[in-house]
């Protein structure tokens, strides 16, 4: 986080189970409770089951916080919001629905699992990076080295 003075774009490229999701959860909570009124996105490669997917992660994330910091959960939105105006949006990747972001002032962007995003190209280059600009955001970029090279 450190290094949002030189750059926007933060890549990390780990071998399976190391904890990657957890990680990218763990940094949106924290930058949400550090900042308020933030918008955060964690985006993974699924569209359905999406809830069950971020609400694991989300348990054990918020399994020892306090109270006063718990974000209230909306699962017809997957929106974490907390008391001090941040947001966390879980979206899928799947079926394009990274359109509805098109035009949101973001402060973080966490793209899980990034080897496995349809259309990823189109989701960093033309709808996170321009949502990052107005509010001097940064994105993380996680995955796992794929089968497949392409």
């Amino acid at each position: 986080m450190e290094s949002k003075s030189w750059t926007k774009k933060f890549v990390c490229i780990a071998g399976r189970r190391l904890g990657k999701s957890t990680l990218g959860f763990i940094i949106c909570a924290e930058e949400a409770i550090r900042t308020p009124k933030s918008n955060i996105i964690f985006v993974v490669p699924v569209l359905k089951n999406i809830d069950r997917y971020v609400s694991e992660i989300a348990r054990d994330v918020f399994a020892d916080c306090p109270s006063s910091l718990r974000p209230e959960y909306y699962p017809q939105k997957t929106i974490y919001k907390f008391a001090n105006g941040s947001q966390i949006f879980c979206v899928g990747s799947s079926n394009q629905s990274y359109e509805n972001l098109r035009g949101a002032r973001i402060n973080l962007a966490v793209v899980d699992e990034a080897q496995r995003n349809e259309d990823l190209e189109i989701i960093i280059d033309e709808v996170i990076m321009p949502s990052l600009m107005d509010s001097n955001g940064c994105m993380m970029i996680y995955g796992t080295v794929p089968r497949q090279p392409n």
